[in-house]
């Protein structure tokens, strides 16, 4: 086993041979070899409990490749049984394969949809009612091969799932995040009922939740349902977040929270492969196909509508028409091909920019002496390619031309994969993207053309992979295809988002930084490739993107630094290139003092440091003299509270998040030593963050420097110790302040005392209380400790007359311009659903009157509670 087998297989040890069991995720990139680990673990599985009886559910298509796995590794010792092979069509077949599966040590293979149709069926039936119960009440373990098939809560097949009675669920997927934030959690809750009422799920979801600007995104949640919300908040947070410290935070809880129940590995075997480089290509539309996707829009009224045909018009415009008159469920067949064959014979190709492309690409390919896949979602503009392919170039189907759609066998998939990756007269395959997307190995071609946008990127994803895996030779290039300002390129954007979901929560770590994920645009005379770079492919080009990029593509810039007993370094940054500088760190751990220039620029950096020995850190910031803009460097320094030097150009600072070890008073003077300079270098900043811990500066008698420029505080009242307070010299200018996790007792009461007291132009205070409502646990003490709290808050004196305060808690949100107007805000009407049939219990609004800052707070005696 490699490394990550092995990891893995000692992951499924843990949480399935215990004392309690329970189930849980393989999130293995595709290729990364999760059947072989599954097969190891029936094996030794089926080897210490021998009446076990293991179930593998998985997509229909992919058996073939299970069985061959079977053969590959001689595990000839346990009987595969299915319905397919054993030709048991209907419900007494099937019965007597499963009692066969009950009576002996066997494996059963099942396809998701076929499982879903026995569990669901008709049970009045004998034969049907025993398939049920043998297949709810006897599977030992139940393994589901691409796992994320049952994603959709409001399925059959999910619900059927769910029913069987084994905890012992493990589901095996390459591509786990499909769509929405939500799905992820409906499998953790089919491998772990009830995942997010667990008690340690529970507590970081609270976290989570504090996280977010209950002025933004928070707010619009109030109300609904508790999980819904999470999802949506987790979702908006790392797609829309602009605060990549906070989004950075929600990634760490996610996989805290799922970390004993979830094994990602991204594939680091495939930076052994010659490499993948991955371009979006924006074609600019023909006159005439964009006179064709005028009419589409106007005419067709649903998004579906609108994008098949659009990807018909996309290839040539021609087929529109043809699209009309021959609707796309007409089965294949001669004369289906013959009218293909007619059009194709009469059309101008410099019309269609993709069919044009698609042409200019098979030449180069062809002289080339590679192969070329092509992939699309609807098998209209692949039969049209297919046929053009025929017409123009002489070849035929099944010796040079090849194809897999949704209705093809498995046995000529088989022979169709064997014999593109092994003929040499084999030069492109055409392919279903669904269909195309597992149990697929089309290692033969190097180039790959996706003809259209799938809206789950995970479906391109998957069909990238069937050539980009072990086994490949050659570098892979890969071209999306995108029509140039229509509806397919605001989709391009939307499935890109998603996209950089999955890499942010399961791939991004601090070394990382944002840069990873994004598309970078790209000159085409410097794509570093040579098909795009030929004036055939590059005609129609309007612009040209690169996704992330794999290691192969760093290796001409990168340097190989080896420096394990440097102890003193001078740097002079004129860029940030995360690579390099992680490079740089890695190679150096001992490094205890580091002096670190930077040359500023109009452009955005981010420096990561990361040194666990650095006791000693200049940081000279100088202006480049053609800078005439802003700009943005971002330091983000991973290390012991060493001595700060901040020297030159301090004004530039802009924002401060800090991050410091807590104050023992053992360590008095070691940590005034370091603490002080840092305050003195971060001094000019506008906005300052603090996480984690707050420093104990109150407590000594010290001259710190005055915050003249700090406009923006935000502190989370949560780490704070007992007797904190706020120290002054950050308060001199301050005009917001935002606290986090406030707790509702005297203690908070008297920390907001002395900030009101001190901050003499402070205009507006946001709290957020650390109190969540869940369905499950509505406590209506919190509404009593919410309203005796604003009381308190709201009648405190404060030195700044314009001073706005607002408080938002689990029960409702005000502000003091609310309270003066008699009243405690929109919010607080608060409804929770309970019970299973959603039930809700309702709180009366409140009537508050202010008198002589005194509060008059009338709450009705009753409270409906209407539910099971």
């Amino acid at each position: 086993m490699k490394p990550h087998q092995s990891e893995g297989f000692n992951f499924l040890l843990s949480n399935l041979i215990t004392e309690n069991p329970g189930g849980c995720i393989l999130a293995h990139a595709p290729g990364s070899g999760k059947t072989f680990m599954i097969i190891s673990f029936m094996q030794s599985f089926l080897a210490q409990y021998p009446d076990a009886r293991p179930l593998v559910v998985l997509p229909k298509g992919i058996l073939p490749t299970w069985k061959k796995e079977f053969q590959r590794w001689q595990v000839e010792d346990i009987p595969l049984l299915d319905f397919y092979s054993m030709k048991a069509e209907n419900r007494f077949q099937q019965k007597e394969v499963l009692r066969q599966w009950v009576e002996q040590r066997s494996i059963l293979f099942l396809g998701y949809k076929q499982f879903s149709t026995i569990v669901t069926g008709d049970s009045s039936c004998k034969a049907t009612a025993y398939c049920q119960e043998v297949l709810l009440k006897r599977p030992s373990i139940l393994i589901l091969d691409e796992g994320h098939t049952p994603r959709n809560e409001n399925t059959d097949v999910l619900h059927s799932l769910a029913k069987v009675q084994t905890p012992r669920k493990v589901v095996l997927s390459g591509t786990l995040y499909q769509n929405h934030v939500k799905e992820v959690f409906t499998i953790l809750n089919l491998v772990r009922p009830k995942f997010l009422k667990l008690d340690e799920s529970r507590s970081i979801k609270k976290r989570i939740m504090s996280r977010v600007q209950f002025h933004g995104f928070k707010k619009q949640l109030k109300g609904g349902n508790v999980e819904s919300n999470f999802f949506d908040l987790v979702e908006y947070t790392l797609q829309q977040d602009e605060d990549w410290k906070r989004k950075e935070a929600v990634i760490k809880d996610l996989r805290e929270m799922t970390s004993k129940v979830l094994h990602y590995y991204r594939g680091d075997f495939l930076d052994d492969l010659p490499g993948l480089v991955d371009f979006t290509v924006l074609l600019s539309l023909s006159p005439q196909q964009k006179i064709e996707v005028d009419k589409l829009n106007k005419r067709e009224k649903t998004k579906f509508r609108k994008t098949s045909l659009g990807c018909a018009v996309y290839t040539h415009p021609k087929l529109k028409l043809f699209s009309d008159n021959n609707p796309g469920s007409e089965k294949r067949s001669l004369q289906y091909d013959a009218k293909i064959d007619e059009l194709v014979e009469k059309i101008d190709i410099r019309e269609g920019v993709k069919a044009k492309f698609f042409l200019n690409m098979l030449r180069l390919c062809e002289s080339n002496g590679e192969k070329l896949l092509v992939f699309s979602q609807y098998l209209l503009p692949l039969n049209f390619l297919e046929r053009l392919a025929v017409n123009r170039k002489g070849w035929s189907v099944g010796k040079e031309i090849f194809m897999i759609c949704g209705d093809t066998s498995t046995d000529l998939r088989e022979s169709h994969m064997e014999q593109f990756n092994n003929s040499p007269d084999a030069r492109v395959f055409f392919g279903s993207i669904k269909a195309c997307g597992e149990g697929i190995s089309l290692v033969g071609a190097s180039r790959i053309i996706v003809l259209d946008v799938h809206l789950n990127p995970s479906v391109s994803r998957q069909a990238i992979g069937r050539a980009f895996r072990p086994g490949q030779e050659k570098k892979v290039f890969v071209y999306r295809l995108i029509a140039a300002d229509s509806p397919e390129e605001e989709d391009h954007l939307t499935c890109f988002k998603k996209e950089q979901i999955a890499k942010r929560w399961f791939e991004w770590n601090e070394y990382r930084g944002t840069q990873d994920f994004n598309i970078e645009p790209v000159d085409l005379k410097d794509c570093g490739d040579l098909f795009l770079e030929s004036p055939a492919l590059a005609e129609d080009v309007k612009a040209l993107h690169r996704r992330w990029k794999f290691p192969d593509d760093y290796r001409d810039d990168m340097l190989c630094i080896n420096l394990p007993n440097l102890k003193e370094l001078e740097l002079c940054l004129r860029d940030s290139n995360h690579t390099l500088i992680r490079t740089l760190f890695k190679s150096c751990p001992f490094l205890e003092r580091l002096s670190l220039t930077v040359v500023l620029d109009k452009e955005d950096h981010l420096v990561d440091i990361v040194a666990p020995n650095l006791n000693s850190l200049e940081i000279f910031m100088v202006a480049n003299t053609n800078l005439r803009s802003y700009c943005n460097w971002i330091f983000s320094i991973d290390a012991p509270l060493p001595f700060y030097k901040f020297v030159n150009k301090q004004k530039v600072l802009q924002e401060a998040i800090v991050t410091i070890p807590k104050y023992y008073s053992n360590e008095r003077d070691a940590y005034l030593s370091r603490i002080v300079p840092l305050f003195q270098g971060i001094s000019c900043a506008r906005y300052l963050t603090f996480e984690d811990t707050f420093p104990g500066l109150y407590l000594m008698d010290v001259a710190l420097p005055i915050f003249h420029n700090l406009t923006n505080l935000m502190i989370s009242f949560g780490i704070l110790e007992s007797d904190s307070q706020v120290p002054s010299c950050l308060l001199i200018n301050l005009k917001t302040l935002k606290i986090e996790d406030m707790k509702l007792n005297d203690q908070g009461i008297k920390f907001l005392e002395d900030i009101l007291c001190n901050a003499t132009v402070l205009e507006q205070l946001d709290i957020c209380s650390d109190n969540e409502l869940y369905e499950d646990d509505v406590e209506y003490g919190v509404v009593l400790m919410e309203y005796k709290f604003c009381m308190k808050l709201f009648m405190l004196l404060r030195r700044s007359s314009n001073c706005l305060i607002n408080f938002s808690g689990s029960i409702f949100t005000t502000s003091s311009n609310a309270i003066r107007n008699g009243r405690c805000g929109d919010g607080c009407g608060f409804s929770a659903g309970i019970g299973s049939d959603g039930g809700s219990a309702l709180l009366p609004p409140l009537k508050v009157e202010e008198r002589n800052h005194h509060l008059k707070v009338e709450v009705a005696k009753k409270m409906v509670v209407d539910s099971e």
